[in-house]
């Protein structure tokens, strides 16, 4: 699977973006639940917590139930901005933000089609975290991830009879068929088969058709054909890359694939963020290197 260059650590979240559009004019805000902390953001701060963007009934973005950075506090542009509203919360708060969308189209900002009137903002705030205590948040949350990621390797491993040990990277590399035909090397062109999983089980993406018919991943639009790409050359994710130039044309593998090597802590939706990552692969074909 190619890479995804988006991270929520970077970017906090692409549901994000809409919020920090600044609405013109007043903001039109309700609490809906008071939190006992006392903490308020000030500018730089990040707010951890949930949040919704809806449209009526229709919620358009949400990272319910994934609790993460969702927004950086930055300066207010002018009286009654959204950023201003946001400065009112507190540790535990919920709150909901009404914002006309006429004044977010004003700014040049485009939206869907379904927006007519109103975009509906709700906020839950677990946590405020300074700027400056930002990294160290990171480092917690990504050691508690890797730990239980740990564990659930270790029981995928010993529920299905696999006896195999993580390359230097923390790779697992299982060759499930020894092909016959060229090594790949760094730069080679290489086409591949692949279907991906969670640990669970789930299918969340695949480049054979029949697999995503029978999983309902099926897309009408999308050619199934191997994937193409130069193998070791930062196209692929790194736990990818790394297994392709372990592989020659006629291979099959699986690689357990941790989430350092992965999408690390970018929440894509149906794969959440610190997931590790199962592929099989099947390696097609091989060309030597330009």
């Amino acid at each position: 699977m190619k890479k995804n260059r988006f991270s929520v650590a970077g970017g906090l979240m692409c549901l994000s973006a809409l919020l920090l559009l600044s609405a013109c004019g007043k903001v039109d805000y309700k609490m809906l639940k008071r939190g006992e902390g006392k903490m308020t953001p000030e500018t730089g701060d990040y707010i951890i917590g949930e949040m919704w963007i809806t449209v009526g009934d229709s919620i358009l973005m949400t990272n319910a139930g994934k609790p993460g950075p969702i927004i950086q506090v930055g300066e207010p542009e002018f009286k009654g901005d959204l950023q201003e509203g946001v400065r009112l919360l507190h540790e535990g708060d919920s709150a909901r933000f009404n914002i006309k969308a006429d004044s977010i189209r004003a700014r040049g900002m485009q939206l869907p089609e379904i927006v007519k009137e109103t975009l509906t903002y709700v906020i839950k705030v677990e946590q405020i975290v300074a700027e400056a205590d930002f990294p160290a948040y990171l480092e917690a949350k990504m050691a508690e991830a890797d730990m239980a990621q740990q564990e659930a390797i270790a029981a995928y491993l010993q529920e299905n009879g696999l006896n195999v040990e993580p390359t230097s990277d923390g790779l697992y590399f299982i060759r499930t068929q020894a092909g016959k035909g060229k090594a790949i090397q760094q730069g080679s062109p290489v086409k591949f088969h692949y279907v991906g999983r969670l640990l669970d089980g789930t299918i969340f993406d695949t480049s054979i058709k029949e697999v995503a018919e029978e999983n309902g991943l099926f897309h009408p639009m999308r050619n199934y054909e191997p994937l193409s790409t130069m193998a070791g050359t930062g196209q692929m994710i790194m736990g990818m890359d790394e297994g392709l130039l372990m592989m020659r044309q006629g291979d099959k593998a699986t690689l357990i694939i941790p989430f350092q090597l992965g999408y690390g802590d970018r929440d894509l939706g149906p794969i959440p963020a610190y997931s590790p990552l199962i592929f099989e692969m099947e390696i097609v074909s091989v060309e030597d290197p330009a």
